[in-house]
């Protein structure tokens, strides 16, 4: 996460089971700052204005980053193999719009399990 204010706009908004068109978001420090309809995001002060028109078309679509409630890892990590699988894995699914994700392990003996759940608490703090 960076500094900078953005504004969306231009985008079809889907949030709290609501769609509205012609929506615009202003993000300060990595978070939902404002937002509205039609032109008065020209309003707002920022950093950076990405059209999302011009960046993924007509029909753009923004949604609130998305939460993995099971998963044991992806892109060929597994969770279960320590905190730079975890990482790894987090990566991947930080690139296809998770933002957050609930860390499954896979049965094993109790040690082994600490160890592992240890890796995953040191990841979540960082």
């Amino acid at each position: 996460m960076d500094d900078l204010t953005r504004i969306i706009h231009s985008v079809r908004l889907v949030d709290d089971g609501a769609s509205t068109e012609d929506a615009w978001v202003r993000i300060a420090g990595g978070r939902v700052a404002a937002s509205g309809t039609g032109g008065s995001w020209r309003d707002q002060g920022a950093d950076e204005v990405i059209d999302a028109v011009e960046v993924a078309g007509d029909g753009a679509v923004l949604t609130p980053g998305f939460v993995d409630i099971h998963g044991h890892g992806g892109g060929g990590f597994a969770y279960d193999d320590g905190a730079d699988a975890i990482r790894a894995a987090r990566a991947v699914h930080l690139g296809h719009g998770t933002t957050r994700a609930v860390v499954s392990l896979v049965t094993a003996p109790l040690d082994l399990l600490a160890r592992r759940a240890a890796a995953g608490a040191a990841v979540a703090r960082t």
